[in-house]
């Protein structure tokens, strides 16, 4: 059992990435097989104790035995179901499957977690920071060691600012590395309690890598990653790489008719307590699709592909950046065809895939496609 797991993960490390290896070891499948197994050993050797043979005293603990057969059966059962979904979770589009669910989960419990933040968006606010801190004048809250940042409690830190009457700047979001002393806060007025360093502090957490609790980007990457292979000359496999934008697709299908939070969030009085570093829908899709259509440009089946998830995101939305983001990968798909296709007919089905999405732009209420700048989209990684 233990050789098959290695070599699967041997395998799944050299297809798909090592980063894709924390699935494999959080997999509760593997898990309840390897810990069955390693039970039944340990519980076999400590019958074996008291087995005593020879004409002196002999002595078997029969009921102990004849469990332990029971055992040897169930783990007979237990490495059958092992054989099966060891070899279906290798297979490529189960892969990718199981990283695309991961990220639907994530966009969903994000959505979940700012729902109630977009109550902050009616705010107009829209001073610098050097603004707001004023002659106040404001102080800096270092990082207190190396490493990524996992989570954050911005609940935590929006009561911590109403309770000492100051305002936050938050520098920093889940999936960011954070050098230790580096800036991590700002707050104003800078005569503001010392003590707001160690709890502001503690309302991060860091760790060696990256999590997808509050880090959607996090896995984006995976499945980036995924495709990054597939197309690379050594796999050549647009196939695999098709369907991580199907799943690609079907996560930010879920955030494009949504509002994204405001950066700035304001207490019961409408005071100004907290800006942090959020995610916006435009720095998402360069997320999704940057890397991706890079890979994708000397292939023809991928580029088609992007475009046509491009388009079913599209027709899911009506907000004026968020098509601006998406016309924006439209164009650099269409013109990278240019120079990156060779053969004159799949330039022309990537150029039928691009009017198709110019249709379905000019075809949004109160707006044509002209009205929609080719501009570089905010929102940056």
């Amino acid at each position: 059992v233990f050789s098959i797991t290695i070599v699967a993960l041997s395998m799944a490390s050299a297809q798909f990435g090592p980063k894709l290896l924390r699935n494999y070891m959080r997999d509760r499948g593997n898990q309840i097989v390897l810990g069955t197994f390693i039970a039944d050993f340990v519980y076999c050797l400590m019958v074996l104790r008291y087995v005593r043979s020879g004409d002196a005293d002999p002595f078997v603990p029969y009921l102990a035995v004849n469990f332990s057969t029971v055992l040897a059966l169930a783990s007979l059962g237990l490495l059958i179901y092992f054989f099966h979904h060891i070899s279906s979770s290798i297979q490529a589009d189960n892969v990718v499957a199981m990283i695309g669910r991961e990220l639907i989960d994530a966009i969903d419990a994000w959505i979940a977690d700012n729902d109630d933040t977009t109550k902050h968006n009616e705010h107009t606010d829209a001073r610098s920071w050097a603004q707001i801190a004023g002659s106040r004048g404001s102080a800096l809250i270092p990082s207190p060691t190396s490493g990524y940042i996992q989570s954050v409690d911005y609940a935590g830190l929006l009561a911590l600012a109403e309770r000492h009457n100051i305002c936050l700047r938050i520098q920093l979001r889940a999936g960011h590395f954070c050098i230790e002393g580096s800036g991590l806060i700002d707050y104003t007025p800078a005569a503001a309690p010392e003590d707001i360093s160690k709890v502001a502090q503690e309302a991060f957490i860091f760790a060696r890598q990256r999590s997808p609790v509050q880090d959607i980007e996090y896995v984006i990457d995976q499945i980036n990653q995924v495709a990054a292979r597939a197309l690379s000359p050594s796999l050549n496999d647009p196939y695999t790489a098709m369907v991580c934008a199907d799943w690609l697709c079907a996560g930010i299908v879920r955030l494009a008719s949504r509002d994204f939070p405001s950066t700035r969030r304001y207490d019961g009085d409408g005071r100004l307590r907290m800006i942090n570093d959020t995610l916006t829908f435009e720095g998402i899709v360069k997320t999704a699709f940057d890397e991706f259509r890079q890979d994708a440009r000397p292939i023809a089946a991928a580029t088609i592909r992007l475009l046509e998830c491009i388009a079913k995101i599209v027709a899911r939305t009506e907000n004026r950046d968020h098509l601006r983001a998406l016309k924006h990968q439209a164009d650099m798909l269409e013109r990278g065809s240019h120079d990156g296709l060779p053969e004159a007919s799949d330039r022309d089905d990537v150029a039928h895939r691009y009017r198709d999405i110019v249709r379905l732009l000019a075809a949004k209420p109160g707006a044509t496609h002209d009205k929609i700048p080719d501009t570089q989209t905010r929102g940056a990684r």
